[in-house]
């Protein structure tokens, strides 16, 4: 006969390591992005283009288009970096660099300045040129 006053033993807890964790973590998005793609190369199929806001700025957005003229094919990426002169000017610089299977394209920077008389104003067209933007 046992004796009823014995406390059974406890269940062992269990520890999962830190590691274990960022690898369940990384493994699940590699998975999302994974399932996201073939989403992503649909709307890029039958919009021609896909873009992601990056800020306020005008032109201030990632773009990525296909590239689809008589002897040039392929796909196309632009992104910005902003480049601020106070509250009222600013200047967009884009970056353009493409991944062609047929003929070819060499890499460009353009830059677009905008203005505005006050902080709550929409920004106005300024000045535009091929090349990177003076500080």
């Amino acid at each position: 006969m046992t004796d009823s006053s014995e406390t059974p033993p406890a269940p062992p807890t269990l520890y999962r390591r830190p590691l274990r964790r960022i690898g369940c973590l990384v493994g699940l998005l590699l998975w999302a992005l994974l399932m996201l793609t073939p989403c992503g190369l649909f709307l890029l199929a039958t919009q021609g283009q896909l873009t992601i806001p990056l800020g306020s700025a005008p032109n201030q957005e990632v773009r990525l288009w296909l590239v689809n003229e008589a002897r040039v094919r392929g796909l196309a990426l632009s992104w910005p970096s902003v480049r601020p002169s106070g509250d009222t000017t600013l200047c967009v610089q884009t970056e353009t660099r493409f991944l062609l299977w047929a003929g070819s394209g060499e890499p460009a920077t353009f830059c677009d300045c905008y203005g505005r008389t006050s902080p709550n104003e929409p920004w106005l067209s300024a000045e535009s040129y091929t090349g990177s933007c003076q500080p």
